[in-house]
């Protein structure tokens, strides 16, 4: 009798130890829960408000900013202001239309927060541009698509990630270039051996 009522007791101490730990991992898993929509509410109410503010938005697809000649890179978004981007450059711009800049507000708003794997490449071939009433610019993105990494003004972060998933929103919107062409693949490998040959020969103007 004694030993049955020392397994039983035995017994019990298991059940309360598993009840105990399935009430922890429950508890938790609820506290990540409540986390994950305080953080989406957050996101949707600073969304908002930069929509708000916004009266337009243009986006650009260009080549591969590392593909520009350097005295190019970096100038055409500058102190607060978008300069042409030289044509040699440029696929696509469109402006959105007051419904586009909404259906665009409401895809951030439902999209995912966070990517998770990135390349360690950023090669940039479109940039979005807020502005708000006043034609000033409010913002801009910079997005590399194919290395799920985006640059951003210090009020356009929280749109960073959430922009990378909208490739097919930007389709919809008119914007059809996302990767080099085989010819300019083609162009810029013959560029590179033509640099190759001219520092190959001043190399050897160098030596002689």
């Amino acid at each position: 009798m004694r030993q049955f009522i020392k397994q039983e007791k035995v017994r019990f101490q298991n059940v309360d130890r598993i009840s105990i730990t399935m009430n922890v991992k429950l508890i938790f898993a609820l506290l990540i829960l409540l986390s994950s929509c305080a953080t989406n509410k957050n996101d949707k109410i600073e969304i908002k408000s930069l929509f708000n503010q916004t009266k337009k938005i243009e986006i650009y697809a260009y080549l591969d900013q590392n593909r520009w000649e350097k005295k190019d890179r970096n100038e055409y978004l500058k102190a607060n202001t978008i300069n042409d981007i030289p044509s040699k450059y440029l696929r696509n711009k469109i402006v959105l239309n007051h419904n586009q800049i909404k259906k665009l507000e409401k895809e951030l708003i439902k999209s995912k927060q966070k990517i998770e794997d990135r390349a360690d490449c950023f090669d940039p071939r479109h940039t979005i541009v807020f502005y708000n009433e006043n034609e000033n610019i409010l913002g801009d993105i910079e997005l590399c698509f194919q290395c799920s990494r985006a640059s951003s003004s210090k009020k356009l972060k929280i749109l960073e990630d959430k922009m990378l998933f909208q490739r097919k929103l930007f389709q919809e919107f008119g914007i059809s270039y996302f990767e080099e062409t085989k010819e300019e693949q083609e162009d810029f490998i013959n560029k590179m051996k033509e640099l190759e040959l001219k520092l190959e020969r001043k190399y050897k103007n160098k030596n002689e």
